[in-house]
């Protein structure tokens, strides 16, 4: 099958991505539902998406050109048509074993720590193979009135790409609608099956809910899944 690609590649912090284009009514849902959802100035998480429309569209367009160029219809998708979900906790994985919550312990202060990745400290799990996801930031929730936000830094290795440590505290904000501390940092692309690791530090010990702030964009046979297991993630 012939796959369309757009002209101009998309560069990220020094990676190249090839992207396949909407096309009219595409892009008519991609404004539509864009703006229905975030287009309110009512908290930090909104603006947040908000500001990086542009590059989450262009992450669509690259996840749609990785997945061979299925139509994209937004929240509602055919198992094999492209649509967009929130960030769930079984869309990624600790220790090689996808995750049912967002808990994170700090056992340690101020000792980087594992959070997301495969068998090992050092290995990456294998992003599913009919999703990616537009990462923005973090967010700490407050699902019990005991616990702080606490996270200092975090760190992302994408494949052979390993970016920086993101020092988290001095842009740390308060979303006014939810009370929840949300902390932009570079946008973070994840191609379907792509190597994911990611790393955490507090600097001091305890308990937090560490939450991707983004997207996951991929088939509807995916992100309508209610809790994906092992054959969801490798389906294709």
């Amino acid at each position: 099958m012939s796959i369309q690609k757009e002209g101009r590649d998309l560069v990220l912090y020094g990676q190249t991505f090839s992207k396949s284009p909407l096309d009219g009514e595409e892009m008519e849902v991609f404004e539509a539902q864009f703006d229905k959802l975030f287009g309110m100035n009512d908290s930090v998480e909104r603006e947040l998406f908000q500001d990086r429309k542009d590059v989450i569209l262009e992450a669509v367009k690259a996840i749609k050109y990785k997945l061979q160029g299925p139509r994209f219809t937004g929240w509602n998708p055919a198992d094999s048509e492209l649509g967009w979900s929130a960030i769930f906790p079984g869309h990624t994985r600790t220790n090689n074993v996808i995750n049912t919550n967002w808990l994170v312990t700090f056992a340690v202060a101020a000792v980087w720590q594992r959070w997301l990745d495969g068998g090992a400290a050092t290995t990456a799990y294998v992003a599913p193979y009919a999703a990616g996801q537009v990462i923005l930031g973090m967010m700490s929730l407050p699902y019990l009135t005991s616990v702080q936000p606490l996270l200092a830094a975090a760190r992302w290795e994408i494949d052979r790409q390993v970016l920086v440590p993101f020092d988290l505290r001095p842009i740390a904000l308060g979303d006014n609608s939810r009370q929840v501390a949300i902390y932009p940092h570079p946008t973070i692309l994840i191609l379907p099956r792509a190597g994911v690791i990611g790393r955490l530090v507090s600097e001091v010990a305890g308990v937090d809910y560490v939450r991707p702030v983004g997207l996951t964009i991929g088939l509807g046979k995916f992100i309508k899944v209610e809790a994906p297991a092992a054959g969801d993630w490798t389906a294709f």
